[in-house]
This record gives C-alpha cells, structure tokens and sequence, in this order.
C-alpha cells in the first residue's frame, strides 16, 4: 500500500517537495496576476482602448487566478478518480521537516542496528528470522534495553506523549475503548503513519477508529501457541494485538499492542514475561508479568485471544 512506500525519508522529502511547489504556484501566480489585471486597469483609464477587449482580458485573468486558487481541489478531484486519494493525502500530511528528519533517524539507527546484531560468526545468522524453527531467536530489528522492538515503535511512543493520545487522557470518555486504541497504535507503528491519531473522536463513542488496517483475531485454547503467532508477527517487524487482565484479578479485560521480544529468547521457549507491549491505558512501554503487572488471559470463552494487522 502507498503508506508502506511514503514511510521513509526519500519518499517523504519528494512529497515536500511538492507541497512547496504547489504553495508557490497558488500563491506567486495569483498575486502576479491581480497585478496585471490592476497595471490593464490603469492602462485602460489612460489609453483610448475597447472596452470590450479590456472587460474580456480582466474576465480572463479573474479566471486564471481562481483556477490556480482551486489547484489543490483539483489534484484531490483527480486522485478520487484514480483512486488512492486518502492514502495520498496521508502522505503529503506526514510530508514536514519534522517527520523527515524523524525518519532519517529511524532509518539510521536500524541500518547501524542491523550491521551490529548480525554476528559474522554465525554463516546461518544474516539479520532475518524464520518462524519455522522452534530454537530460532530474533534478530536484526531495532534494539531497546534487554529487547527487540519492530520499526516506528518507540517513534510512536513518543508521538502518542506529544499528542496525549492514550486512554487515560480523558477517562470518562475512553474507559472502554481499548480495543480501538490498540487498532490505532498498531497500524501506526505498521504503517509508520502517526497522522491517523487525529480525528479519531468515534472512540469516544465506542466506534470503530478510522484508517486502521485489516485485523485478522485467531483464539487458541493453549497460551503458547497464541505466543507462537506473537512472535512470528514480531519477527517480521509487525505489532500485533493481545488480550490481557484488565483488572488485577484478571476479571476484566484489556488489550495491549505487543512491540517487542527479549533478546536470546527462541520460538520455543518464549513466555509471556518475555513480551515488551505498549499499554494502550496511559501509552507507556511495559514488560507483562512476573515484571509487570499485565498478564495474559483467556477470560470471556476460555481461549488467549491474539489479533494481527494486515
């Protein structure tokens, strides 16, 4: 999809670009317009000139600079009709200095991440994970502390402090919407597009949130083979979606974006205490038990519920 390929400084930096080019043209043109048409007006007062050729010369560059005025309408108009408008329109938003310069950093850190956790040692170890072995560890994603994280995660955490986009930043309206806010949270670190934070006022509502990608929730009776697919989706740099205790008796429920595995930790033995998630409650990073205090549960039909972002 477009946003996938405008997540990336270079892409980003062309649809700048553009937006400085169209700027220019709809506010440079018009203005050297309005002062032809006032240099025709004083010519007409002074010059014995048809009136009727001055009028239509005045008509037409009236014309010309309400077409340029209308120049970004009419590139959204087009887009419409070709398809792709929103996600064109996401990225000329995610198009600033500030997210290209943010990018730039991300791409740094996980090209020299990359060339750090490869050990040259190892002829089988070149940067990538399988899933298909169960003594296989992650490796080559962005480190954090004691864990692999997937790509834009810590990026949107400080995103979502920024823009105090979390549960607890309004709690009689979100108390509920946890489930919204973790479609949100993991399509952004997806897609890398923060912008779908805004305008996201049907959570408050319990509604569905907008832009979000496609979720697939699978249940599993047994805990590890839920962790199984948690780290399949992690290895493959993607967050995915987990079902926690809400409460401390593990009563209630809650969901939580997982973001990362511990180091050295394989397939087979992954345990929920190994997970780093991002809580979508007050939008901070944490570890779930026996370090934290959320835990998996398989309350409501006795299945570990677990959903991934497509």
């Amino acid at each position: 999809m477009i946003l996938n390929v405008c997540n990336n400084s270079g892409m980003l930096g062309i649809f700048y670009l553009c937006k400085i080019v169209i700027q220019m043209i709809c506010y440079i043109v018009p203005v050297v317009l309005v002062l032809s048409l006032m240099i025709r007006l004083v010519k007409a007062l002074f010059i014995n000139e048809d009136i009727g050729v001055t009028f239509k010369s005045i008509a037409n560059k009236i014309i010309a600079a309400i077409l340029v005025f209308a120049v970004p309408t009419i590139i959204n108009s087009v887009l419409v009709l070709i398809g792709g408008s929103l996600e064109y329109q996401s990225c000329f938003e995610m198009a600033t200095l500030e997210n290209i310069q943010m990018y730039k950093k991300i791409e740094e850190e996980k090209r020299l991440e990359n060339i750090n956790e490869i050990d040259p040692s190892n002829p089988d170890n070149d940067g990538s994970s399988s899933s298909g072995s169960g003594n296989q560890t992650i490796s080559g994603l962005e480190s954090y502390n004691d864990y692999y994280v997937v790509s834009n995660s810590m990026a949107f955490k400080e995103h979502i402090e920024d823009v105090n986009f979390s549960q607890d930043s309004d709690v009689d309206v979100y108390g509920s919407s946890c489930l919204g806010f973790a479609y949100v949270y993991a399509s952004a670190i997806i897609t890398g597009d923060f912008t779908i934070t805004r305008n996201q006022s049907g959570l408050r509502n319990g509604n569905s949130p907008n832009r979000c990608l496609r979720a697939t929730t699978r249940e599993f009776s047994d805990k590890q083979s839920a962790l199984d697919v948690v780290f399949d989706e992690i290895a493959n740099n993607k967050a995915c979606i987990l079902k926690v205790n809400g409460n401390v008796e593990g009563t209630s429920r809650h969901f939580v974006v997982v973001i990362g595995i511990r180091k050295n930790v394989t397939k087979s033995s992954l345990t929920e205490g190994d997970l780093l998630v991002l809580d979508t409650w007050d939008g901070q990073v944490e570890k779930l038990k026996p370090e934290g205090s959320r835990f998996m549960i398989s309350r409501d039909n006795g299945m570990f519920r677990v959903s991934t972002m497509h």
